[in-house]
C-alpha cells in the first residue's frame, strides 16, 4: 500500500511538473506573440523604431514572464533620469511627449513605466494560478493601501463629475497609482532579502548617474546662469539622494554591516553630495534632517556608548558650520539657508523670501478650497480656488493644479478620508519599521534595509508638507520602502552577498 501510495504521489508530482512546464511554455509563447504585435503596431505608426523603444518592449516582456526581475527593471529605469537636467529621458514620460527619446505618436498617452506595470501585473496574476501558485501575503499596510486605492479612484471619478479635465486628471492620477501596483507585486514576488538589497543598489546606481548628469549640466552654465537658477533638479529628485545618504549612515549604525558595502557607498556618496548641495532644494534638506534624527535615535538604541561620544561632536560641528555660513550664499551656505528658512525666514534673501511667500499664499488658497467641500475636495482634474492672487511661475503651467503643500493637496484631490488614510499609512509603516528594525538588530543587512526604509517614509512625510512630491519616482520608492518593511517576518536572513558593492563596482568600472 505504501509503495502504491508513493508511486501515485510520484506520478502526480511528474504530472504537476509537466503542467507547470506547459504553462510556462504557453506563457512565454503568448508573451513573444504579444511583444511582436506591439512592436509591429509601433513600427507601423512610427517612422523609426529606436533601440530605446525596443529595450522598453523587452522590459515589458520581462515583467510579464519574470515579475521578480521585471520589478527590478522598473526600479532602475524609474529612478534614472530627471526632467530638469535630462528632459529627453523617456521612461516616465508618455510616448506622446515630443521631447522624449521614445516619442511615437501624439495618440499614445501612456508611458513606458505604465506599459511595464501592466505587464508586471499580468505576469504576477499568471503566477497566482497553476499548481505552484503563489499565495497572497498579508501585511499591516494592505488595508490602508486598499483604502488609498479606493479613494484614489473616488477622487478621479468625482473630479470628472465636477467637469475636470481628464488629461490633467490622468497626469495627477497616474503617478500615485504606481504605489499600490508596485507594492503588491514586489511584496508578493520577492522571496529573498538579497532582492531588496539589489533594489536599493539599483536606486543608488541610478541616483549616482543622475548626479553626474546634473553636475555636467551645472558645469555647462555660465557664472551668471548659476547665480540665477533657483534649483537645478526636479522637486522630488533630492529624495533618492537622501536614500543614498541614509543607506550609508545606517550601515555605520549597525555593527557587522559589510565593510565592502560601506566603502562602496562612501565612494558613490561623494558625487551625490555635491549634486545635492548644488541643487539647493531646501525641502530635501529639511527631510534629510528628519532622517538624521531617526538615525540618532537608532544609534542611541543600538550603540549607546558610541552615541554618547559622537552626538556632542556632531552637534558642535553642525552648529558651528551653520553659524559660520549663516550669511553665505551658494551651495556652501545651502545647509545654513535651509535652517534659516525654518527658524528665521525673514533673514532670507529676496529670491527665497519670494518663494516662501508664494507657498504661504498657495496654502491659504488650498485651505479656502478645502473649506468649500471638506469631505470630498475638488477631485482630480480640477484647479484649486485662488481668492488670494498668486504670482505667476515661469515654466509651471500646472501651478493651478499642483501645489507645493502636497499633504493638503491629498485632501484637495482625494477628500478628507483619503487624507486620513495617507496619514494612517505613513504612521503604520513607521511604527512597524521601528519595531522590525529592533527585531532584526543583530542581523546587520536586514537592519540597515529596514532602518533605511523607515527613514524614507519619514522623509517623504516631511517632504509632502513643503514641496511637490506625488511623482512616479517617489511613489516607487515608497512602494519599495513599504514592501521591505512589512516583508521582514517573511524573509530569511540574506546570504553572503553584497549587492550594493557589486552595483557600485559596475558603475566605477563603467
Amino acid at each position: 500500500m505504501h509503495e502504491l501510495s508513493a508511486r501515485s504521489h510520484g506520478s502526480r508530482t511528474v504530472v504537476d511538473q509537466r503542467r507547470v512546464t506547459r504553462a510556462n511554455w504557453w506563457l512565454m509563447y503568448v508573451g513573444c506573440i504579444a511583444t511582436t504585435l506591439v512592436l509591429g503596431a509601433i513600427g507601423y505608426s512610427s517612422d523609426v523604431l529606436s533601440f530605446g523603444l525596443f529595450l522598453t518592449i523587452i522590459g515589458a516582456a520581462l515583467c510579464l514572464v519574470k515579475p521578480a526581475i521585471g520589478v527590478q527593471f522598473i526600479v532602475f529605469f524609474a529612478i534614472l533620469g530627471d526632467n530638469s537636467t535630462w528632459p529627453a529621458y523617456p521612461f516616465v514620460k508618455a510616448f506622446s511627449a515630443q521631447e522624449s527619446l521614445l516619442y511615437v505618436s501624439g495618440a499614445l498617452k501612456f508611458s513606458p513605466i505604465e506599459l511595464c506595470m501592466v505587464a508586471l501585473l499580468a505576469g504576477w496574476l499568471l503566477s497566482m494560478i497553476g499548481p505552484n501558485r503563489r499565495k497572497l501575503r498579508r501585511s499591516v499596510v494592505n488595508r490602508p493601501l486598499i483604502a488609498y486605492t479606493i479613494f484614489l479612484f473616488t477622487g478621479f471619478f468625482w473630479g470628472m463629475a465636477k467637469g475636470g479635465s481628464w488629461y490633467i486628471a490622468l497626469w495627477e492620477f497616474r503617478g500615485m497609482f504606481v504605489l499600490p501596483v508596485i507594492f503588491v507585486v514586489m511584496f508578493n514576488v520577492f522571496d529573498r532579502t538579497e532582492q531588496y538589497l539589489r533594489a536599493y543598489a539599483l536606486v543608488a546606481v541610478a541616483t549616482v548617474i543622475n548626479s553626474f548628469v546634473a553636475l555636467g549640466v551645472f558645469a555647462s552654465y555660465s557664472s551668471a546662469e548659476r547665480d540665477a537658477i533657483e534649483s537645478l533638479v526636479d522637486h522630488g529628485a533630492t529624495l533618492p539622494m537622501n536614500v543614498v545618504f541614509v543607506l550609508l549612515m545606517a550601515s555605520l549604525v549597525f555593527k557587522g554591516a559589510s565593510r565592502r558595502r560601506k566603502w562602496g557607498l562612501l565612494a558613490v556618496t561623494a558625487p551625490v553630495l555635491v549634486a545635492f548641495l548644488v541643487s539647493q532644494r531646501r525641502a530635501g534638506f529639511v527631510a534629510l534632517a528628519g532622517a538624521l534624527i531617526l538615525l540618532g535615535v537608532a544609534l542611541r538604541w543600538m550603540r549607546p556608548r558610541t552615541f554618547r561620544r559622537a552626538a556632542p561632536v556632531v552637534l558642535v560641528l553642525g552648529l558651528g558650520f551653520v553659524g559660520a555660513t549663516w550669511n553665505t550664499t551658494g551651495f556652501i551656505g545651502f545647509p545654513a539657508q535651509s535652517v534659516k528658512s525654518v527658524v528665521a525666514p525673514e533673514q532670507l534673501d529676496q529670491m527665497d523670501q519670494g518663494s516662501d511667500q508664494y507657498r504661504v499664499i498657495e496654502t491659504a488658497n488650498l485651505n479656502f478650497t478645502i473649506r468649500s467641500n471638506p469631505l470630498l475636495g475638488v477631485g482630480f482634474g480640477n484647479p484649486f480656488l485662488r481668492p488670494y492672487p498668486m504670482p505667476q511661475i515661469e515654466n509651471f503651467v500646472l501651478s493651478a493644479y499642483a501645489s507645493h503643500n502636497a499633504a493638503l493637496w491629498i485632501w484637495l484631490k482625494m477628500g478628507f478620508f483619503g487624507f486620513v488614510t495617507v496619514i494612517y499609512l505613513f504612521a503604520t509603516a513607521m511604527r512597524h519599521g521601528a519595531r522590525n528594525t529592533w527585531r532584526v538588530r543583530h542581523d546587520a543587512d536586514r537592519a540597515v534595509l529596514t532602518l533605511t526604509s523607515t527613514g524614507y517614509v519619514l522623509m517623504y512625510a516631511i517632504f509632502c508638507y513643503v514641496d511637490i512630491s506625488w511623482d512616479p519616482r517617489n511613489m516607487l520608492l515608497m512602494a519599495l520602502a513599504l514592501a521591505q518593511i512589512v516583508s521582514v517576518p517573511y524573509l530569511a536572513p540574506p546570504e553572503e552577498t553584497d549587492e550594493v558593492t557589486e552595483a557600485a563596482g559596475v558603475l566605477v568600472a563603467a
